[in-house]
């Protein structure tokens, strides 16, 4: 449970809304293990401001970092850059997608983070399910794409 209540696990209902396509596809920009991913990671070009919901590190928690960019995205989760580590914790993220008509509000699990020299840290980080996120216009985004 995170901050105000916030659930931070994924539901069944909310996995199989999302998982509309089952993927495996061949990520060329990271060394991540793509064998267990569910949904093909598309390029995507947005903007992302980030705010710390629930962290093991007391100093992130209600941190935001307002500057972090969209490197690649599924319906089920993202890879974002930005100049904060990010270990395991739970975090809010308004999306800002280049030719979408609003920004969403998404609440996420930080997965995996790394430090690459181009773009700083990287995070992976999957979508979950919460009455406060925005993840029916994010499922309905990407079933459009």
């Amino acid at each position: 449970m995170g901050i105000a209540g916030i659930p931070c696990r994924i539901s069944a209902q909310y996995y199989a809304r999302m998982n509309h396509a089952v993927n495996v596809m061949e990520d060329s920009a990271t060394d991540v293990d793509v064998s267990r991913r569910k949904e093909e990671r598309r390029l995507l070009n947005g903007d992302a401001t980030i705010q710390v919901i629930d962290s093991k590190d007391p100093e992130l928690d209600g941190l935001t970092i307002e500057n972090a960019k969209i490197l690649d995205a599924s319906s089920l989760g993202l890879r974002l850059s930005c100049d904060t580590f990010l270990g395991e914790c739970t975090i809010g993220v308004w999306v800002s997608i280049e030719g979408a008509e609003t920004t969403m509000f998404l609440v996420t699990e930080v997965r995996w983070a790394s430090w690459e020299e181009e773009v700083g840290y990287q995070v992976g980080v999957e979508v979950v399910d919460n009455p406060l996120a925005e993840t029916d216009a994010w499922v309905d985004y990407w079933k459009a794409e």
